[in-house]
């Protein structure tokens, strides 16, 4: 904490100078700049292979000769970024031609990636894939490696089982090195994924978030608030930084900004309105759309924008909602009734009602996705993404009464395990009449007799 504070006020010029370069001079410095703005700077200049330009940055007594190196600095961190960015894509490249078996260990190579950027990718590979993770960079038959952990696998003891398809290795639990003769890759993917396999009992790692609070009254959130939490600094292992989520937002609107690279939305819960950045992310990476309903997990923040402060959200994670709104509990509470054989008026018959059209829609829907075998999804999403692409009145009762009813008919197998749907198309041969289902009987005009017309 004494040392954020007096940060600013250095008497070092080098620190000064990289201070002004990353537009931070003059600001207060918490340890979120330290960990993204700062020193990724001076990380980068060992990576990149010119260790003495940050080491003669920080010894540095001349003012003009130390502004000159702190530009050199971040022009050399943004080569790392460029850098990095495509090593990150050719190995999901690569990953994405990986067998099943291999994908308990992701062990990557290639002679084309820099040496000194293959940590970072390995760390940023490990949480987008839930494993450990190891890139080998290929020099004239011999490979240097940089692994990273995750879920607390304990890689040094895993570099230990295979050591004698090693020339080397070095490091902790958590992240090590190592040295690997080329044609010792193959023997040491296999082993590696068959130690993971093996020290997991057979169970992948599962992705996971601790969130601290849920916000409830997003409304009352304030900026004094997002202020006092600067009293928790610094974060940092042992102290990491409070995250929040806002479950059952809704996405007004969702951007790309800066070049592509991160995407700005606008939420919204009731009357509230937030703003919400999420950097290192793309659209496509993100799968929500405006319109979509959402949980998401984020840091709060004050973003100042030409000299106007504003609440923000730092998104670390978002999802396709688990949480029901108000309307979709009052359908899938009435369909339940329907279900279970309880007593409904004529308005909510007329309600549940659906036409031959909408059946027939949500069949093209499911076979489309179902075709090529059983879905495991988390269920109120993936039928909320039902009900949009069969569209028609009150899509999503009505789509979730389709189900029932092709289930009911053994059209399709569907259980709920939780919060996951599992649903599978049984064979069939000829025509099923949907209109012998129970169902759809108590739909009909008078409760018994029942429109043909009107099924498909």
């Amino acid at each position: 904490s004494c040392g954020l504070e007096a940060l600013p006020h250095t008497d070092f010029v080098g620190v000064h100078a990289l201070l002004k370069e990353a537009g931070l001079l003059g600001r207060p410095i918490t340890s979120i700049q330290i960990g993204f703005v700062l020193s990724p700077r001076i990380n980068a200049a060992g990576r990149m292979g010119a260790a003495d330009l940050a080491a003669d940055l920080l010894e540095c007594a001349d003012p003009a000769r130390a502004e000159e190196m702190a530009r050199a600095l971040c022009e050399l961190n943004r080569e790392r970024q460029a850098v990095e960015q495509a090593i990150c894509a050719d190995a999901v490249e690569q990953i994405d031609r990986l067998r099943d078996e291999e994908r308990s260990a992701l062990v990557l190579a290639s002679d084309r990636w820099h040496q000194g950027v293959v940590g970072i990718v390995a760390s940023r590979l490990s949480e987008k894939y839930s494993c450990p993770s190891f890139m080998i960079h290929l020099r004239e038959g011999t490979g240097k490696g940089s692994c990273r952990s995750y879920g607390g696998f304990n890689l040094f003891a895993a570099l230990e089982s295979c050591s004698d398809l090693l020339d080397g290795f070095g490091g902790h639990e958590l992240a090590a090195g190592f040295t690997i003769p080329e044609e010792n890759i193959a023997a040491f993917r296999t082993r590696m994924n068959r130690y993971v396999r093996s020290a997991s009992g057979g169970e992948l790692p599962v992705s996971s978030l601790e969130v601290d609070a849920p916000i409830t009254s997003p409304a009352a959130v304030t900026l004094q608030e997002v202020e006092h939490l600067g009293l928790l600094e610094p974060y940092g292992a042992g102290n990491p930084r409070p995250v929040f989520a806002l479950l059952g937002a809704t996405v007004d609107a969702v951007q790309s900004v800066g070049q592509g690279k991160h995407l700005k939305f606008r939420l919204s819960k009731g009357s509230c309105r937030l703003d919400a950045i999420f950097f290192s992310v793309t659209a496509e990476e993100c799968g929500v759309t405006a319109g979509s309903r959402v949980d998401a997990a984020f840091y709060l923040q004050a973003n100042t924008f030409r000299g106007a402060t504003s609440l923000q959200l730092q998104l670390i994670d978002i999802r396709p909602s688990l949480t029901p709104s108000r309307h979709e509990t009052e359908a899938l509470d009435l369909l339940g009734r329907l279900l279970e054989d309880k007593a409904l008026t004529a308005q909510e018959k007329c309600r549940l009602r659906a036409s031959r059209e909408q059946f027939a829609a949500c069949w093209v829907v499911l076979e489309r996705r179902l075709r090529r075998g059983k879905i495991e999804a988390p269920w109120l999403p993936y039928l909320r993404l039902l009900a949009s692409e069969a569209g028609g009145s009150e899509s999503f009762l009505r789509t979730a009464l389709a189900l029932a009813v092709f289930r009911e008919r053994g059209l399709l197998s569907l259980t709920r395990q939780e919060d996951t749907l599992l649903a599978s198309l049984n064979p069939t041969q000829g025509k099923v009449d949907l209109t012998a289902c129970p169902y759809l009987a108590r739909l009909a005009p008078g409760g018994a007799n029942r429109n043909r017309g009107d099924l498909p």
